[in-house]
């Protein structure tokens, strides 16, 4: 019997509600997070209902002291990456008349839109700017090429699939940041 499983998912930045909903499923399952980013790591384990959050934040954090505030309300750090780190916390302890609050790593409204700007900020602003300085260039200059000789067309189809690509990326996180902030604000 396997008792490690290895998932290959892709969650843009502003997924990460989509992100733990799968997580806790897969607790659910019996598969226990031990490690996350584009290939998740799973331990098996006794299904039990988890909840999982992440939180995200610059690498310049005291991380000691960030991680035993969250020790200090029940949440066990279990990974990071990418700026992101992965908390869980067992839910089955919690009854439906306690504070909702207990299952969530925000203690407000503003603290998860103050999430979401440092995601912007850090992460997708420079994205943005390797888009505008390098894609959009080279695509242009790809179309020029394109024209010229049999190269070029090469080019032109490597640039255009780069373009796609980013504008794809760059749709999936405004819906996922639409997404966020309508379910935050109400």
């Amino acid at each position: 019997m396997n008792n490690v499983k290895r998932c290959f998912r892709f969650f843009t930045l502003f997924d990460y509600d989509k992100e733990e909903k799968w997580l806790n499923e897969m607790n659910k399952k019996g598969w226990k997070l031990r490690k996350g980013g584009l290939c998740f790591v799973f331990d098996k384990c006794e299904p039990e209902d988890v909840v999982y959050k992440l939180d995200f934040q610059k690498n310049d954090i005291d991380k000691n002291g960030y991680l035993k505030m969250y020790e200090d309300y029940g949440w066990e750090y279990v990974y990071s990456f990418n700026n992101y780190m992965y908390f869980r916390k067992n839910a089955d302890n919690i009854s439906d008349s306690e504070d909702s609050n207990e299952l969530d790593i925000f203690s407000d409204n503003e603290s998860k839109l103050d999430m979401m700007k440092k995601i912007i900020k850090w992460k997708l602003l420079p994205i943005l700017c390797i888009f505008l300085a390098i894609v959009i260039p080279n695509f242009i200059k790809g179309i020029d090429a394109a024209l010229n000789d049999s190269f070029g067309i090469s080019l032109f189809i490597a640039w255009s699939i780069v373009l796609v690509l980013y504008l794809f990326i760059f749709t999936k996180c405004y819906i996922g940041y639409t997404r966020n902030k309508k379910r935050i604000e109400g």
